[in-house]
């Protein structure tokens, strides 16, 4: 069956790197799966607190891969009165989710991760009576062997639909992203005293914006970073010859640009986590989804 096909593929994926004969076969997997799991074929769905049953809770908290839910209290704020979640599935699969995306819904592009997760959403305070924006603050995918298949597209693009339908004053569709390979990739790249400097800042994230002067620095550094920052995720490719395409070299990057989305700037101090700080010094970008011009901007990337 489907999952039988999803195993077979993923151990596929995993040789084809380093046996090139099995990249034929992968390929083979990979447009089978491609068509079981059409787009026509998949089920969006809303998430609710109180309207969605607890066996699909826990796998929504169990898919969640970018911001751990640590319980049920979390979980709850997550599906608040300016929060949505939605999964995509599959009738092979039993409804299990192949993908879920969490939004927040403003005024405005949210700065920061840990700003957005500790707001009460459930407060009739935080709820915009005519939201704007909407953050797609984490994509989860929960099959591997759906990799280079477009489920995430086909998530973001129905929830998009689906919250312009709701909410007619939405503007806006952007992303608040992790930049998972930046840190990396600048400590083999850039001047030592640019890395120390944000190794420095990175490692006194919880105090150094305390001061007027930690700010300065901070904004100085910024200044610095960010243009580095955005080389690496517009001008960064590498070939993926697993996934029949060149890319960006980083994933997130790679995911967001080919659905179609632009790259719309980035957040100093987007998560100071201790996993935003190894990956990024703190630093998260914004890919923006204009409806419109998805096509268009996918085939050109």
């Amino acid at each position: 069956g489907a999952r039988l096909l999803l195993e077979i593929r993923v151990a596929a994926l995993a040789l084809a790197r380093r046996e090139p004969p099995v990249a034929a076969l992968e390929a083979h997997l990979r447009a089978v799966l491609a068509a079981r799991f059409a787009p026509c074929s998949l089920r969006l769905d809303r998430v609710s607190w109180t309207g969605t049953p607890p066996p699909v809770l826990e796998r929504v908290v169990a898919a969640e891969a970018v911001h751990a839910i640590d319980d049920w209290p979390a979980l709850k704020q997550r599906l608040g009165r300016n929060r949505r979640v939605f999964t995509l599935s599959h009738a092979a699969l039993g409804g299990e989710p192949l993908a879920v995306v969490e939004v927040a819904l403003g005024g405005e592009v949210a700065a920061s991760i840990q700003g957005l997760l500790a707001e009460d959403t459930w407060a009739a305070s935080e709820t915009p009576a005519e939201p704007t924006c909407a953050i797609f603050y984490s994509i989860s995918a929960t099959q591997p062997g759906l990799a280079g298949v477009d489920v995430g597209a086909r998530l973001i693009r129905g929830a998009a639909a689906t919250l312009a339908s709701e909410h007619r004053t939405l503007k806006r569709f952007v992303t608040l992203s992790p930049i998972p390979g930046f840190r990396r990739w600048l400590e083999a790249e850039a001047p030592r005293d640019l890395v120390d400097a944000a190794a420095a800042a990175a490692a006194a994230a919880g105090d150094a914006a305390t001061t007027a002067n930690g700010a300065r620095v901070d904004d100085a550094l910024f200044r610095r970073l960010a243009p580095w920052c955005a080389r690496y995720v517009l001008d960064e490719r590498r070939k993926r010859p697993h996934l029949a395409a060149a890319g960006a070299l980083d994933a997130v990057a790679h995911f967001h640009l080919g659905n179609g989305a632009r790259f719309a700037g980035l957040s100093w101090r987007g998560d100071v986590s201790d996993a935003g700080l190894r990956r990024s010094f703190g630093l998260m970008a914004h890919y923006e989804y204009d409806l419109a011009a998805l096509d268009a901007r996918a085939q050109a990337y």
